[in-house]
Formats: structure tokens, C-alpha cells, sequence
């Protein structure tokens, strides 16, 4: 009898090698099966697409200024996403860590609740909302558009360097050979 009850415990001890009670395991094993890993990527992607969800709560009546930041602020708060999450893969770190993120994101919420708190231009929450939403967006598209045009420049000034450089090459050939 003492034998049988030391191999079981032995079995038992061998399949939950962390000691973790069996009801609190299962529950584990079946949030991972509810719910799958996703690259941190595609965590970004979907964050930035943004669900009806959050759509319907911008358009909310019952805002409070912490919220008006956080919606103003998402595309911040989804970079900061993106650092977590990659800091959970094994393989890939692109960041040491994320705390420059964390004050990027906190900043970002802060200023947005000063600018509506003092100068809110007798704009509703939901109206600043999507005022800001908009502005941030054409301030993004000018700033990609602006880094496109000065890559644009780069490569041009890089051509003519190495034209340049191509000619001077050829003149002294042609001095040596006289």
C-alpha cells in the first residue's frame, strides 16, 4: 500500500513539476486554448485599426478627461503595446525596454487633457475627440510624407556625388595616360 501511494506521488509530482494546484492549472491550460498567441505585431496592427468599440465610445455622452486623453492618445499607447508585447518573444527584442514609451504615453495624455481643460474652443469632448483625432492624422501623413521627400533629396545628392566621383575617376585616368 505504501508503495503504490509513493509511486502515484511520485506521478503526481513528476506532471506538476511547478507545484501549482491542479483546478489553477486547467484553468491555464484553458485560457491558452480560448485564447491564442498573436505576434506582437499583429497586435499593433489591430490596435491601430481600432474596433466599433472604441468608435462607439468616443461618441459617448459619459467621457471623463482621463478618457478623452487615452482616445486622443491611442496611437501612443498602441506603440507601447507593441513594446510590451514584443518583450514577451523569445526570439525578437527590437527595445532594451519600454520605458521611454511609458513616458511618452503619459506625456501625451497629459497635454491632451491641459489643451482640452484650457482651451477647449467651446468644443464638446466628443467634438475635440474627433477634431484631434483628425489633426493627429494629417500631422502624421505630413511628417511621412516630409521623411519621403527628404529620403528623395538624400538619394538625389547621393547620385550626383557619385557621378561626380565617377568623373574625377575618369579625369585622372585620362591625366595619367598623358
Amino acid at each position: 500500500m505504501t508503495e503504490n501511494f509513493w509511486q502515484q506521488e511520485k506521478e503526481r509530482i513528476r506532471i506538476n513539476k511547478s507545484n501549482v494546484n491542479p483546478i489553477i492549472q486547467q484553468t491555464y491550460d484553458d485560457k491558452k486554448a480560448l485564447v491564442p498567441n498573436k505576434n506582437f505585431r499583429e497586435l499593433y496592427y489591430n490596435c491601430m485599426q481600432g474596433d466599433l468599440n472604441i468608435k462607439a465610445y468616443e461618441k459617448s455622452d459619459n467621457l471623463s478627461l482621463d478618457d478623452l486623453g487615452m482616445l486622443i492618445c491611442r496611437d501612443v499607447g498602441c506603440e507601447l503595446q507593441y513594446c510590451q508585447a514584443s518583450m514577451l518573444d523569445p526570439y525578437e527584442k527590437p527595445f532594451e525596454n519600454c520605458d521611454e514609451h511609458y513616458k511618452k504615453f503619459y506625456q501625451c495624455q497629459q497635454q491632451e487633457k491641459r489643451r482640452y481643460s484650457y482651451d477647449n474652443q467651446g468644443r464638446s469632448m466628443q467634438e475635440h475627440i474627433a477634431f484631434m483625432l483628425e489633426k493627429r492624422k494629417k500631422e502624421k501623413m505630413h511628417g511621412l510624407i516630409r521623411q519621403e521627400i527628404d529620403a528623395n533629396k538624400q538619394i538625389q545628392l547621393e547620385k550626383e556625388l557619385i557621378s561626380k566621383d565617377k568623373k574625377n575617376e575618369h579625369k585622372i585616368v585620362v591625366d595619367e595616360k598623358i
